[in-house]
């Protein structure tokens, strides 16, 4: 019985040895679970809303730090 092992006192089949309904079941049983993590349209418009507020953030840091540079000098110039 090659291929076989025991979990306690019941034998486990392994791929060596399963016929051709438990193999259709696990294919199935595997079919089934793909489908259930499959990330949706969802996930996607997500990815994109959340690109597009970093890049809508991003532009904004960029714009303020453009408009008036010296905000850091008088931090520092305060802080000394």
């Amino acid at each position: 019985m090659r291929g076989d092992w025991c979990l306690g006192h019941l034998p486990v089949a392994t791929v060596d040895n399963m016929d051709a309904e438990a193999l259709a079941w696990a294919r199935q049983a595997q079919e089934q679970l793909m489908q259930a993590v499959s990330i949706g349209v969802g996930t996607y418009l997500s990815m994109l809303l959340s690109l597009y507020f970093a890049a809508v953030g991003v532009k904004n840091f960029l714009a303020a730090k453009a408009i008036e540079p010296s905000v850091v000098e008088k931090t520092h110039r305060a802080a000394a």
